[in-house]
């Protein structure tokens, strides 16, 4: 499959600083407002951790995939090496054997690393926006929290497939038996972070974050060192790549089971019904029936009317008084009265 990844490079570098100029003010957002209870700062840790490190891997990514486009453009427009002697000795380092040329391919693989971490981090992020903030009650939350679960499940099958589809369909080679053994080696180190991930719950910020921004820096150095090794991409490349993918998404989804349930727990415990009420001189009375348990606690919220105020409510219920009744309305006796109120004084 042909793929230009000059175009592909200077596309995603452009997406990446996007992506990273949303990542600061979503974080400038959240560290606008507070949270009173424990889950809530919890919850708060973790969105302003997977912001931060979303915002590093935007902007060292783009920096990648910039440095790719460069290379590649300049790769095109250059001469082939054996019309370049002074290139050619360089490459060859006076040994007479030709290093193999660096390809686009392998830059762009070590690059993309960093989209898939930035996407999956900001879909984190954007799943915990609404539980971190004390300010959404338990209707807004329930349906905001259904569309963000199942757009976080989403992208996470989405980045597997991606993946899938970028390393064994874009670069069709990769099918020996030494990149099977690879891929299943990087599977069963997946399997341990994740039980390791569920031994150390108590641990869970510093390990998932830690180790994201550990693979953001492996990438970049991964990706300076083929400038100096040259030659196309290798099941290392491969295997990194996958692990570093996959290592992220099995570190925000434990987080997320760890999580969402307590968050959830905790805003059904503190469930707040408003009724409105008013206070007849003895006990507060309930404008609409409502089955209190015994004990409830109740907050109570006085509404306080000024006298300016108290004077223009006067005003308009005399004005209403008055269109009930014409400029030539009888007189109406007692004597009308067909059944008398005998509450009435």
């Amino acid at each position: 499959m042909e793929v230009d990844y000059l175009k592909l490079s200077e596309q995603y570098a452009s997406f990446l600083i996007a992506v990273g100029g949303v990542s600061i003010t979503v974080l400038t957002l959240v560290l606008s407002f507070g949270s009173k209870s424990a889950d809530g700062k919890v919850l708060r840790r973790f969105l302003v951790a997977a912001l931060v490190v979303a915002t590093i891997s935007c902007f060292t990514g783009a920096h990648m995939m910039a440095e790719t486009a460069s290379f590649i453009s300049y790769k095109r427009k250059s001469p082939p090496v054996d019309e370049r002697p002074a290139a050619a000795d360089k490459l060859t380092g006076g040994s007479g054997e030709t290093q193999p040329p660096l390809r686009g391919e392998r830059l762009f693989l070590l690059a993309g690393i960093n989209i898939f971490i930035a996407v999956i981090l900001i879909i984190f992020a954007l799943m915990l926006l609404p539980l971190a903030s004390d300010k959404f009650n338990t209707e807004d939350t329930k349906a905001i929290r259904k569309i963000s679960i199942s757009v976080f499940v989403f992208v996470i099958a989405a980045v597997f497939i991606w993946m899938l589809f970028s390393v064994f369909i874009r670069i069709p080679w990769v099918h020996d038996k030494s990149a099977i053994v690879m891929i299943l080696i990087v599977l069963i180190l997946d399997v341990l972070w994740g039980f390791l991930l569920y031994r150390c719950a108590a641990h869970l910020l510093p390990m998932t974050f830690i180790l994201i921004v550990s693979l953001t820096l492996v990438s970049l150095i991964s990706f300076a060192w083929t400038f100096m090794s040259g030659e196309k991409t290798n099941n290392y490349d491969i295997s990194f790549s996958i692990l570093a993918i996959t290592l992220t998404c099995i570190s925000l989804v434990g987080a997320s089971f760890k999580l969402m349930p307590d968050k959830i727990k905790q805003l059904k415990a503190t469930q707040i019904i408003t009724l409105q009420s008013h206070f007849d001189g003895k006990q507060i009375l309930l404008g609409e029936p409502y089955e209190l348990a015994p004990n409830a606690k109740l907050v109570v919220s006085v509404i306080e009317m000024r006298d300016e105020e108290r004077e223009d409510w006067t005003r308009f219920s005399l004005a209403n008084l008055e269109r009930a009744y014409g400029d030539n309305e009888p007189e109406y006796s007692l004597d009308l009265i067909k059944e008398a109120n005998p509450k009435y004084e």
